[in-house]
């Protein structure tokens, strides 16, 4: 596949990844979100926004945490396939985008960044058998069927499983919307009233 025939899948992925939602997490502590009884570790989220931050334009902890969500998902479904995607394919992915960036960097990765260059690894070997909207769909259905809870300091779950950005609760004030008070003392100017971050 060429550079700009992975550039184009990988776009398409992450708009996948920013519509694959989540919901609150309760079942382990200090997990990010607990996928079919199994946790991921809220530490990696942030090694890998760390490690692939400097490389990949608009990383969030929402869209890793949506790819770790479903990456095991993902490489079982590239391996029945008879496409599996290995290490070494996810070793060559994350070395590809370090290049398109900065050339003479040379990282390592931990293992939860290869999760997500496997990832996109078997994304990519899904979509050579067959059209990109063929492998969301069958995507997208697979993960509909995942039990999923997501912590909401990092994701907010919805239909299907599709992970968006956290959305704080209803009763958050916004001090920006708050019509402040021109000196500082109480009763002085509008009294703010509760209204949702943006």
């Amino acid at each position: 596949m060429t550079v700009h025939g992975r550039r184009s899948v990988v776009g398409a992925l992450m708009a996948l990844v920013t519509a694959t939602v989540l919901s609150a997490c309760a079942g382990q502590p200090g997990a990010a979100a607990v996928v079919d009884g199994t946790g991921i570790p809220a530490s990696d989220v942030q090694v890998v926004l760390d490690e692939l931050g400097p490389y990949v334009q608009g990383a969030s902890p929402a869209a890793i945490l949506g790819v770790l969500v479903i990456e095991p998902t993902v490489t079982e479904m590239a391996a029945e396939a008879g496409v599996a995607a290995s290490d070494e394919d996810a070793e060559a992915f994350l070395d590809q985008v370090v290049q398109q960036t900065t050339p003479d960097a040379h990282p390592t990765f931990s293992p939860a960044s290869l999760a997500i260059a496997r990832y996109f690894a078997a994304v990519t070997n899904l979509a050579s058998l067959s059209s990109q909207e063929q492998v969301t769909a069958d995507i997208t259905e697979r993960v509909a069927d995942l039990d999923v809870e997501v912590n909401p300091r990092f994701a907010t779950l919805g239909k299907g499983n599709t992970i968006t950005d956290p959305v704080p609760p209803a009763w958050v004030i916004d001090p920006a919307t708050q019509g402040g008070a021109s000196s500082g003392e109480p009763g002085d100017g509008p009294a703010p009233s509760p209204s949702a971050t943006p």
